[in-house]
């Protein structure tokens, strides 16, 4: 009796890829979602007043500490897939930036978090970090 064998290598990357597209997906939010906390912590550094405000800043070495909630809100996340390679991105959406603050550099959550300028206040870099675990388990959902 001769077997027969099918070959549905198209289908079969196709469910792969969609099942990763998740996986990103849910990466990208967990890191999104881990780097709007982190911003939104108190500072434990100096504190200054602008105009009527009192605010606390953060610390060198510290994730930025929240002050008008631009870059906070700004976060967002973006997942791309060229052929078989899906890249998740996450960061300040510089358009959102400008639209809520014209005078805010739109730079400025890249600045804090790379030290440009100043000590380097790291918000994304740790995002990610504290999310891997949380990334890994859903990659391997996704690839079982």
């Amino acid at each position: 009796m001769a077997g027969k064998l099918t070959w549905n290598g198209d289908r079969f990357l196709a469910e792969v890829t969609q099942e990763n597209i998740k996986a990103m997906n849910k990466a990208a939010i967990t890191v999104q979602a881990t780097a709007k906390m982190l911003i939104g912590g108190a500072g434990s550094g100096r504190l200054y007043k602008r105009g009527s405000k009192s605010h606390r800043a953060s610390s060198p070495g510290d994730p930025p500490a929240r002050d008008t909630g631009i870059l906070a809100n700004s976060i967002s996340f973006e997942v791309a897939q060229r052929g078989n390679e899906i890249k998740g991105y996450v960061g300040p959406d510089i358009d959102k930036i400008r639209s809520q603050s014209p005078r805010t550099d739109p730079d400025y959550g890249w600045f804090l978090d790379q030290g440009k300028g100043l000590e380097a206040r790291p918000w994304l870099r740790p995002s990610l970090i504290k999310s891997r675990s949380r990334i890994k388990k859903f990659f391997e959902v996704a690839n079982k």
